[in-house]
Protein backbone atom coordinates (compact mmCIF):
# COMPACT_ATOMS: atom_id res chain seq x y z
CA UNK A 1 0.00 0.00 0.00
CA UNK A 2 1.50 3.20 -0.97
CA UNK A 3 1.67 5.97 1.36
CA UNK A 4 0.55 8.54 -0.29
CA UNK A 5 -2.67 6.35 -0.90
CA UNK A 6 -3.02 5.71 3.03
CA UNK A 7 -4.47 9.35 3.64
CA UNK A 8 -7.46 8.46 1.29
CA UNK A 9 -8.01 5.58 3.32
CA UNK A 10 -11.47 5.56 5.42
CA UNK A 11 -12.76 3.12 8.25
CA UNK A 12 -15.32 1.10 6.72
CA UNK A 13 -17.39 0.14 10.14
CA UNK A 14 -20.42 2.62 10.37
CA UNK A 15 -19.23 5.99 12.57
CA UNK A 16 -17.87 9.25 11.45
CA UNK A 17 -15.80 9.12 8.15
CA UNK A 18 -12.10 9.26 9.15
CA UNK A 19 -8.52 8.73 8.27
CA UNK A 20 -6.34 5.89 9.66
CA UNK A 21 -2.94 5.87 11.26
CA UNK A 22 -0.29 3.98 10.03
CA UNK A 23 2.05 1.65 11.65
CA UNK A 24 4.94 0.27 9.53
CA UNK A 25 7.35 -2.41 10.46
CA UNK A 26 7.97 -3.28 6.61
CA UNK A 27 8.75 -0.91 3.56
CA UNK A 28 9.58 -1.68 0.14
CA UNK A 29 10.39 2.26 -1.40
CA UNK A 30 7.36 4.16 -0.47
CA UNK A 31 4.73 1.14 0.02
CA UNK A 32 4.11 -0.36 3.27
CA UNK A 33 4.47 -4.13 2.78
CA UNK A 34 3.77 -4.84 6.53
CA UNK A 35 2.10 -3.24 9.02
CA UNK A 36 -1.40 -2.25 9.76
CA UNK A 37 -4.18 0.76 9.85
CA UNK A 38 -5.62 1.89 13.13
CA UNK A 39 -8.95 3.35 13.22
CA UNK A 40 -8.53 6.86 15.97
CA UNK A 41 -12.55 6.39 16.72
CA UNK A 42 -13.46 2.79 16.48
CA UNK A 43 -9.58 1.41 17.53
CA UNK A 44 -9.97 -1.42 14.56
CA UNK A 45 -6.63 -1.91 13.68
CA UNK A 46 -6.72 -3.56 9.97
CA UNK A 47 -3.34 -5.60 8.37
CA UNK A 48 -1.19 -5.30 5.52
CA UNK A 49 0.30 -7.60 4.51
CA UNK A 50 2.90 -8.49 1.64
CA UNK A 51 1.74 -5.00 1.08
CA UNK A 52 -2.07 -5.55 0.68
CA UNK A 53 -4.19 -3.61 3.16
CA UNK A 54 -7.24 -6.08 4.08
CA UNK A 55 -10.16 -3.12 5.04
CA UNK A 56 -12.91 -6.12 5.97
CA UNK A 57 -15.09 -4.53 9.44
CA UNK A 58 -14.85 -7.10 12.16
CA UNK A 59 -18.84 -6.95 11.77
CA UNK A 60 -18.39 -8.50 8.24
CA UNK A 61 -15.15 -10.82 8.37
CA UNK A 62 -16.84 -14.29 9.49
CA UNK A 63 -19.31 -14.25 6.76
CA UNK A 64 -16.24 -14.02 4.36
CA UNK A 65 -16.52 -17.23 1.98
CA UNK A 66 -14.20 -19.48 2.62
CA UNK A 67 -13.08 -19.81 -1.37
CA UNK A 68 -12.69 -15.73 -1.17
CA UNK A 69 -9.62 -15.16 -2.08
CA UNK A 70 -9.36 -12.04 0.33
CA UNK A 71 -9.53 -14.75 2.80
CA UNK A 72 -5.75 -15.45 2.50
CA UNK A 73 -3.61 -13.13 2.70
CA UNK A 74 -0.80 -14.39 0.24
CA UNK A 75 2.56 -12.64 -1.48
CA UNK A 76 1.14 -10.14 -4.09
CA UNK A 77 3.49 -12.11 -6.62
CA UNK A 78 1.87 -16.17 -6.07
CA UNK A 79 -0.64 -16.30 -8.46
CA UNK A 80 -4.63 -16.79 -7.02
CA UNK A 81 -5.82 -20.73 -6.95
CA UNK A 82 -7.41 -20.31 -10.49
CA UNK A 83 -8.17 -22.63 -13.53
CA UNK A 84 -5.25 -23.38 -15.91
CA UNK A 85 -6.97 -22.26 -18.42
CA UNK A 86 -7.32 -18.96 -16.88
CA UNK A 87 -3.81 -18.17 -15.86
CA UNK A 88 -2.78 -16.22 -18.91
CA UNK A 89 -6.10 -13.93 -19.03
CA UNK A 90 -4.20 -10.82 -16.84
CA UNK A 91 -2.54 -10.16 -19.69
CA UNK A 92 -5.01 -8.07 -21.30
CA UNK A 93 -4.79 -7.06 -25.38
CA UNK A 94 -3.64 -4.20 -26.11
CA UNK A 95 -6.55 -2.78 -28.03
CA UNK A 96 -8.54 -3.47 -24.93
CA UNK A 97 -6.02 -1.40 -22.89
CA UNK A 98 -6.01 1.33 -24.88
CA UNK A 99 -10.12 1.07 -25.07
CA UNK A 100 -10.48 1.25 -21.06
CA UNK A 101 -7.49 3.88 -20.53
CA UNK A 102 -9.99 5.90 -23.43
CA UNK A 103 -12.99 5.35 -21.04
CA UNK A 104 -11.16 6.52 -17.88
CA UNK A 105 -9.96 9.51 -19.94
CA UNK A 106 -6.18 8.43 -19.08
CA UNK A 107 -5.09 11.17 -21.27
CA UNK A 108 -3.19 13.47 -18.38
CA UNK A 109 -0.32 11.96 -15.36
CA UNK A 110 -1.99 12.40 -11.73
CA UNK A 111 -4.33 11.41 -9.55
CA UNK A 112 -5.46 8.22 -8.51
CA UNK A 113 -7.28 5.55 -10.65
CA UNK A 114 -9.38 2.90 -8.72
CA UNK A 115 -10.02 -0.78 -10.00
CA UNK A 116 -12.35 -3.03 -8.73
CA UNK A 117 -12.21 -6.59 -9.24
CA UNK A 118 -12.13 -8.07 -13.13
CA UNK A 119 -10.68 -4.66 -13.62
CA UNK A 120 -7.72 -4.95 -11.86
CA UNK A 121 -6.28 -7.30 -14.54
CA UNK A 122 -5.96 -3.81 -16.26
CA UNK A 123 -3.70 -2.56 -13.78
CA UNK A 124 -0.10 -3.43 -14.99
CA UNK A 125 -0.98 -2.29 -18.40
CA UNK A 126 -2.42 0.93 -17.63
CA UNK A 127 0.15 1.86 -15.42
CA UNK A 128 2.32 2.00 -18.73
CA UNK A 129 0.93 4.33 -20.37
CA UNK A 130 0.07 6.93 -17.57
CA UNK A 131 1.83 8.24 -14.76
CA UNK A 132 -0.77 7.84 -11.90
CA UNK A 133 -1.30 5.52 -8.94
CA UNK A 134 -3.67 2.70 -9.01
CA UNK A 135 -5.63 1.13 -6.56
CA UNK A 136 -7.15 -2.07 -7.49
CA UNK A 137 -9.68 -3.52 -4.89
CA UNK A 138 -10.65 -6.86 -4.81
CA UNK A 139 -8.76 -8.46 -7.51
CA UNK A 140 -9.65 -11.81 -8.44
CA UNK A 141 -6.02 -12.89 -9.08
CA UNK A 142 -3.18 -11.80 -8.05
CA UNK A 143 -0.11 -9.49 -9.94
CA UNK A 144 3.71 -8.77 -9.31
CA UNK A 145 4.28 -5.96 -7.26
CA UNK A 146 4.43 -2.29 -9.04
CA UNK A 147 5.57 0.29 -7.44
CA UNK A 148 2.52 2.22 -9.08
CA UNK A 149 -0.30 -0.03 -7.70
CA UNK A 150 -1.79 -1.02 -4.35
CA UNK A 151 -4.60 -3.38 -3.57
CA UNK A 152 -6.95 -3.34 -1.09
CA UNK A 153 -8.97 -6.31 -0.13
CA UNK A 154 -12.61 -5.46 1.37
CA UNK A 155 -14.84 -8.76 1.00
CA UNK A 156 -17.00 -7.12 -1.48
CA UNK A 157 -18.27 -4.26 0.87
CA UNK A 158 -21.07 -2.21 -0.31
CA UNK A 159 -19.65 1.01 -0.06
CA UNK A 160 -15.46 1.07 -0.94
CA UNK A 161 -13.99 2.65 2.13
CA UNK A 162 -11.71 5.66 0.03
CA UNK A 163 -12.28 9.36 1.58
CA UNK A 164 -14.95 10.98 -0.95
CA UNK A 165 -14.17 12.93 -3.93
CA UNK A 166 -10.55 11.38 -3.82
CA UNK A 167 -10.48 9.13 -7.11
CA UNK A 168 -10.08 10.28 -10.36
CA UNK A 169 -11.56 7.50 -12.62
CA UNK A 170 -12.99 4.29 -11.86
CA UNK A 171 -14.23 1.19 -13.47
CA UNK A 172 -16.06 -1.44 -11.63
CA UNK A 173 -18.96 -3.90 -12.15
CA UNK A 174 -20.23 -2.47 -8.57
CA UNK A 175 -20.25 1.19 -9.53
CA UNK A 176 -22.62 2.10 -6.55
CA UNK A 177 -20.08 1.00 -4.08
CA UNK A 178 -18.06 3.66 -5.32
CA UNK A 179 -19.77 6.93 -6.44
CA UNK A 180 -19.23 8.74 -3.84
CA UNK A 181 -15.56 8.41 -3.77
CA UNK A 182 -15.13 10.10 -7.58
CA UNK A 183 -14.31 13.40 -7.85
CA UNK A 184 -16.64 15.78 -9.53
CA UNK A 185 -16.34 15.27 -13.04
CA UNK A 186 -14.38 12.02 -13.14
CA UNK A 187 -15.69 9.02 -15.23
CA UNK A 188 -16.57 5.94 -14.23
CA UNK A 189 -16.72 2.54 -16.32
CA UNK A 190 -19.14 -0.66 -15.92
CA UNK A 191 -20.97 -3.12 -17.85
CA UNK A 192 -23.91 -2.83 -19.52
CA UNK A 193 -25.91 -4.21 -17.52
CA UNK A 194 -25.55 -2.39 -14.39
CA UNK A 195 -27.74 0.09 -13.15
CA UNK A 196 -27.13 3.84 -13.64
CA UNK A 197 -26.45 4.70 -10.16
CA UNK A 198 -27.63 8.18 -8.61
CA UNK A 199 -25.34 10.89 -9.21
CA UNK A 200 -23.84 9.54 -12.41
CA UNK A 201 -24.71 11.19 -15.83
CA UNK A 202 -24.24 8.90 -18.73
CA UNK A 203 -22.14 10.15 -21.21
CA UNK A 204 -21.78 7.36 -23.78
CA UNK A 205 -23.14 3.50 -23.97
CA UNK A 206 -22.38 0.23 -26.38
CA UNK A 207 -23.16 -3.21 -25.96
CA UNK A 208 -20.53 -4.12 -23.50
CA UNK A 209 -20.25 -0.96 -21.41
CA UNK A 210 -21.63 2.23 -20.28
CA UNK A 211 -19.34 5.61 -19.54
CA UNK A 212 -20.46 8.00 -16.88
CA UNK A 213 -19.33 10.85 -15.20
CA UNK A 214 -19.83 11.90 -11.35
CA UNK A 215 -21.86 15.47 -11.09
CA UNK A 216 -20.79 17.55 -8.55
CA UNK A 217 -23.45 16.98 -5.03
CA UNK A 218 -24.97 20.55 -3.65
CA UNK A 219 -24.70 21.54 -0.87
CA UNK A 220 -27.20 21.93 1.67
CA UNK A 221 -29.81 24.84 1.45
CA UNK A 222 -28.60 27.92 3.92
CA UNK A 223 -31.65 28.59 6.43
CA UNK A 224 -31.68 32.43 6.26
CA UNK A 225 -33.23 34.01 9.70
CA UNK A 226 -34.11 37.77 10.48
CA UNK A 227 -33.03 38.80 14.07
CA UNK A 228 -35.52 40.71 15.72
CA UNK A 229 -35.60 44.36 14.43
CA UNK A 230 -32.89 43.32 11.89
CA UNK A 231 -32.92 43.34 7.67
CA UNK A 232 -32.55 39.82 6.42
CA UNK A 233 -29.49 39.52 4.78
CA UNK A 234 -28.58 37.33 2.01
Amino acid sequence: MHLELVDLLRCPRPHESTWLVAAADRMDGRHVMEGSLGCPICETVYPIRHGVARLVSPDDADGAPADDPSAADEPADEPADEPADDAGAAAAPVDDVLRVAAMLHLADPGGVVLLVGRWGDYAHALSALVDAQFLVVDPLRRAPFHPAISVMRTSGAAAVPVAAGAIRSVAADRPAAIVAAVRAGGRIVAPADTPLPPGVRELARDDAHWVGIAEPTGSAPVTLRRGAGSPARV
